[in-house]
């Protein structure tokens, strides 16, 4: 996280006085299995490390050797003479001590200064920059083999590229062509008399060749898992979080959220575990809009409801949501997440008491430069200003040195509460609530659409009448049910005269003579058919599932008045 947050804080800076910024992410091609082992050792007594210290490693990595599996075949061992053991605790140790030297040799060799910046402790806004500051260089930010280089130049960027293209070479690593980025922030144009056009940006752009390839040049690079854009916009990174998160929700959809064995309780637990780290990872230094902040906002309640078992269509509160689970609100976990990665770089002191490199660059700006006319973005500076003031912290200087209290003071509005006790009744009553709701929404859709007079559109929270024959239920569902069939016999009777007619004669007949009928109908013609085969029982009262072997015996008894309407003989 030191990486990217100073990395982002040099963009901003650099944004802010409108300085140019041209940066190179680097990619070395298989590092760790790429490290010279003779020149290891070198590099290990050249640190200081005894004879002693650097035989017994040597040790370790006598008459190694590896085997290739694919699925249950394995290869012959072979030996392996470069790289470093794969697993082993000391593997990153040694790569660290060896690409350190390697960029100390490569600094030394290109000569290249960074980005130059000064520095005063204490406050964020610094009245006069150039009096009693410090200087601060920065060219380089490295992680393992993920390295940053940063210029104020292209030439100078080009030309660092170019030693460290020959200087890895000799240590036996290799430059990736393919995955190596450029990347540079975009300008406001600039006058003849050298004053900022506003709101005129420029994209300065950086034409590299190393091997006789070009460099990419990228308006957006993932750097350590976060997303670094050029214009220093955080929807790409937003867009990643969520789209990351909402696998890792749906992989336990139906293993953990759908699970009615498991408690409210534990699925909180699994949620703030397994998900809101992957969503919220990188927040300390994100400074958001209020439309990003309400699209993770939004994801994070969706999840809540989920949870509960209360779809977006229950209408249920968000603030009732966050009640009943015990959870804050998702702008409170982003805010108590700043103010704690701010207390945390406001204590990085090194043995001597001296600032640290984050510290440094959290209260850095540009020597004897002036604002452009443009218009500021909002600042992670500014956001950790309103942070305080919404946290109600007077002198920050001094709380944020007392680790437990500044801890306290920023997690007092973020601390989570146990599940309601009530909290699956609530949700019954909810839900009820919510499906009679629908089920007039519905009712009156259907009015509309039919053309029914307004006098005659009524709705009953007991009964049900439909709207067609005017037949009443006591079941809404019931009468949905009817309504399918009636609908459907009413469009059969208005397209064919001859089945009208006919279906009159047949019930002319049977009202006349019970014991003589004009056609046979058949009960499973009648009834309304689901899928894989299934009928439904047309009595309100049952509703029940049947197969089509036994459907017949089961209306005979059940649906008795259903039948005599539909002018079958019992």
């Amino acid at each position: 996280m030191d990486q990217i947050f100073i990395l982002k804080m040099v963009m901003e800076r650099s944004r802010e006085f409108n300085q140019p910024l041209h940066m190179c992410f680097i990619d070395l091609k298989k590092a760790y299995d790429s490290v010279n082992r003779k020149t290891l050792w070198r590099v290990c007594r050249a640190y200081g490390l005894s004879q002693k210290i650097v035989r017994m490693v040597q040790l370790l990595y006598e008459d190694t050797s590896a085997q290739i599996r694919i699925d249950y075949d394995v290869s012959e061992s072979f030996a392996m003479n470069t790289g470093v053991r794969q697993g082993c605790i000391l593997s990153p140790i040694l790569f660290n001590v060896y690409i350190d030297y390697i960029m100390k040799q490569v600094i030394q060799q290109a000569n290249v200064q960074g980005v130059t910046l000064s520095y005063r402790l204490g406050d964020f806004w610094l009245t006069d920059r150039g009096n009693g500051s410090h200087k601060v260089h920065l060219l380089t930010l490295m992680y393992a083999d993920d390295i940053v280089v940063m210029c104020d130049s292209p030439k100078n960027l080009e030309h660092f590229i170019k030693v460290f293209e020959r200087v890895t070479n000799d240590f036996g690593l290799s430059m990736n062509i393919q995955k190596t980025c450029t990347m540079s922030l975009k300008q406001f144009e600039k006058t003849i008399g050298k004053n900022e056009t506003k709101g005129k940006e420029k994209d300065a752009s950086s034409n590299i060749v190393i091997r006789d390839q070009n460099i990419e040049t990228v308006d957006n690079f993932n750097y350590l898992g976060c997303n670094i854009a050029n214009d220093q916009t955080q929807a790409k990174e937003i867009e990643v979080r969520i789209g990351k998160a909402s696998n890792a929700f749906n992989s336990l959809r139906r293993i953990v959220w759908y699970r009615k064995c498991i408690s409210i309780q534990a699925k909180v637990r699994i949620f703030k575990a397994c998900i809101l780290p992957v969503l919220l990872y990188g927040s300390e230094i994100w400074c958001l809009k209020a439309v990003e902040e309400q699209r993770l906002n939004t994801f994070y309640m969706k999840c809540l409801r989920t949870l509960l078992s209360v779809g977006r269509v229950g209408r249920m509160r968000n603030d009732l949501i966050l009640e009943l689970s015990g959870q804050p609100s998702l702008e409170k976990i982003l805010r108590r997440n700043r103010l704690m990665w701010f207390g945390h770089v406001n204590r990085m002191d090194n043995e001597e008491d001296r600032p640290m490199l984050p510290e440094k660059v959290l209260f850095s700006s540009f020597t004897d430069a002036k604002r452009p006319p443009h218009e500021v973005k909002l600042r992670w500076k500014d956001k950790i200003a309103k942070d305080l003031t919404m946290c109600e912290i007077k002198n920050w200087r001094r709380e944020v040195q007392d680790k437990e209290m500044w801890r306290k003071t920023i997690n007092k509005e973020v601390k989570s509460t146990t599940v309601r006790s009530d909290a699956a009744h609530v949700m019954h009553e909810h839900k009820e609530r919510a499906k009679k709701r629908r089920t007039n929404e519905r009712l009156l859709d259907y009015n509309k659409k039919m053309n029914t007079p307004p006098s005659t559109t009524t709705v009953i929270n007991v009964d049900a009448t439909c709207s067609i024959c005017g037949r009443t239920f006591k079941s809404k569902r019931g009468m949905n049910i009817h309504k399918r069939v009636c609908i459907q016999k009413q469009s059969t009777n208005a397209s064919t005269d001859t089945k009208t007619n006919e279906m009159h004669q047949l019930t002319t007949a049977s009202t006349s003579n019970k014991n003589t009928t004009t056609k046979n109908i058949k009960i499973i013609d009648l009834l309304i058919k689901k899928d894989k085969n299934q009928y439904v029982c047309p009595n309100s009262m049952c509703q029940k599932i049947l197969k089509a072997q036994g459907a017949t015996m089961h209306v005979k008894p059940c649906a008795k008045a259903w039948l005599i309407e539909q002018g079958v003989q019992i």
